[in-house]
């Protein structure tokens, strides 16, 4: 008998609870200055973009991150150079890791 009274009130409580929280995050901006445009297929490029281009021109100008040789750190090279040579892997015959 008690569990039926328990689970009613359990009921009753989680219908109560979310029904507290419908709509509160369907809000209009108060200032009339901000726009509601959102340019998804920009910013989903340019973060696809970053895995494999080191910058906004091709192979030498223009560089996300400022430094002298942006050819070598493009995400996939770090990634790789951070995970292969640290356990010894692969052999850094280059020397510039």
């Amino acid at each position: 008998m008690n569990k039926k009274y328990f689970s009613i009130l359990g009921v009753l409580f989680l219908a109560f609870a979310f029904h507290a929280c419908i709509n509160d995050l369907d809000v209009t901006p108060i200032n009339p200055q901000v726009t509601q445009t959102f340019n998804q297929d920009q910013v989903f490029a340019k973060v696809y973009a970053a895995y494999a281009l080191t910058g906004q021109e091709g192979p030498a100008g223009n560089n996300d991150i400022d430094i002298v040789d942006e050819g070598r750190f493009s995400l996939y090279r770090s990634l790789w150079s951070c995970n292969e040579l640290s356990t010894d892997e692969a052999a850094c015959a280059w020397g510039d890791a």
